[in-house]
């Protein structure tokens, strides 16, 4: 059989499967399920979570890119996501028992209590805006990959990917996206095996000194991001307000950072293979030239699709569900505990109104998507919000500190958008990193201050 038969069959699998364990699964699920999980996620699932989240369609083939010119630079971001996870784990569990204390179903409730309205506003304009994008971007990006390598119809992948989640997220809300990241984890473990598929001279495999070969301006970047990521997204903060206890998330996000090691080490190898058996000149498109150049069998081929298409609706389901959490109870201040039932039917109405949007401007507006992609790292300016309510280092909560802390907020989404405007991203990584290295620095300077004055009076 032929490359996109197999990988029909292989999606329709992975479709069914999804389909068939949400519907299983939640018929011993209460509304408290739908909303937060129940507050019961174990290491498991937010292991599998965290790391499909990381990993998603759209950057495969960034990394696969990078490691075909690079070699093993890559390894630098995640060296330091181990230690922006690290940092997680001490800061997490007391925000998962300040959540479980006040019943907060969104992060940027966190926000609100910690460092005031202000800040509190722009943070949930980010999570709408960052989830917007980025479940967009996902739904893009799959149609994009099939497209590319097989002659199956870009459109009919998005609007099947966009009708799976919708009926999945429609039954069993947070909670399936929970228990369905468990079994995209298994099929995103399985690229465990491509470094001893994919052949690669032994050079390469031993050439651990390419890591230097990136401009060191470029490795400062990795370096930075990797460390900001796990503890910029509110994606991950909402998998520490859903966590059963504090040993979940201390067992869970390292067992995460494994898996997220896992998935990165497979596009390393599939990279460092394309210098055997792509062309010379280059290789303008990672995915693309993986599937025409890398020699691997065709069901191979077909798995990595399956595989690719787990990592995009993981990350895809988490911010639907993000989008309508934050839509409701941070815009619209819709009451849970006193009418769950109402919450869930708005909840559901909202998550497929935004699976249609972005599914239409995924099919019609291809330019438009583009420049989404653009935005989709406006997340990480998030970093300080974060923090420093984590840590409590604002505990007078007084009202110049939040609205110190909003105009820096301000500063750093203008310069987000300015350089992106300008071009600067396409000159290095560390442009798109700098609005959140200023805005961190900033933040920074106000928490001194503030313990300044408190030491001075």
């Amino acid at each position: 059989m032929d490359l996109a038969t197999l990988s029909l069959i292989g999606l329709g699998l992975y479709f069914t499967l999804l389909l068939v364990f949400s519907w299983w699964t939640v018929r011993h699920q209460d509304n408290a399920g739908f909303v937060i999980g129940n507050r019961a996620v174990g290491s498991i699932p937010i292991a599998a979570s965290m790391a499909g989240g990381f990993r998603d369609a759209v950057f495969v083939s960034f990394w696969i890119g990078m490691a075909y010119t690079f070699g093993y630079a890559p390894l630098v971001y995640i060296f330091s996501f181990f230690v922006g996870t690290l940092i997680l784990i001490r800061i997490a569990p007391r925000v998962r028992k300040i959540a479980a204390e006040r019943g907060y179903v969104s992060p940027a409730a966190l926000i609100r209590d910690a460092i005031g309205p202000l800040s509190y506003r722009i943070l949930v304009g980010i999570i709408l805006l960052t989830a917007l994008v980025y479940g967009g971007a996902q739904l893009f990006a799959l149609g994009l990959v099939v497209s590319t390598v097989t002659p199956l119809p870009a459109a009919g992948v998005v609007i099947a990917c966009a009708m799976v989640v919708g009926m999945y997220l429609w039954v069993g809300g947070y909670g399936n996206v929970i228990k369905t990241d468990v079994i995209q984890a298994v099929i995103m473990a399985c690229m465990v095996i491509v470094p001893f598929l994919v052949p690669i001279e032994t050079e390469d495999i031993l050439a651990f000194e390419s890591i230097g070969s990136m401009p060191w301006i470029e490795l400062l970047a990795l370096s930075i991001a990797g460390v900001v990521v796990p503890m910029a997204g509110a994606d991950i903060w909402q998998r520490v307000l859903a966590a059963k206890n504090d040993q979940a998330i201390r067992r869970g996000m390292p067992l995460g950072a494994v898996l997220f090691f896992i998935l990165t080490i497979g596009m390393i190898f599939l990279g460092l293979s394309l210098r055997v058996t792509a062309p010379e000149g280059g290789v303008d498109d990672g995915i693309a030239a993986v599937f025409a150049f890398s020699g691997l069998s065709m069901p191979i081929l077909a798995g990595l699709v399956v595989v690719i298409f787990a990592m995009g609706m993981s990350t895809l389901d988490t911010h639907v569900y993000m989008f309508s959490s934050s839509m409701l109870r941070d815009v619209f201040k819709i009451d849970i505990e006193h009418n769950r039932a109402r919450y869930i039917w708005l909840s559901r109405l909202v998550m497929a109104t935004m699976l249609l949007v972005i599914t239409v401007i995924a099919l019609q507006f291809k330019g438009i998507m583009q420049a989404m992609m653009s935005v989709s790292s406006l997340y990480i300016l998030a970093l300080p919000l974060f923090v420093i309510a984590a840590c409590n280092w604002l505990p007078d909560q007084k009202k110049w500190q939040d609205s110190a802390l909003a105009a820096i907020m301000l500063i750093g989404i203008v310069g987000y958008f300015t350089l992106m405007y300008l071009g600067w991203f396409e000159r290095g990584f560390i442009y798109t990193l700098s609005p959140t290295v200023l805005v961190s620095l900033l933040a920074a300077g106000l928490v001194l201050f503030v313990r300044y004055r408190r030491r001075q009076t």
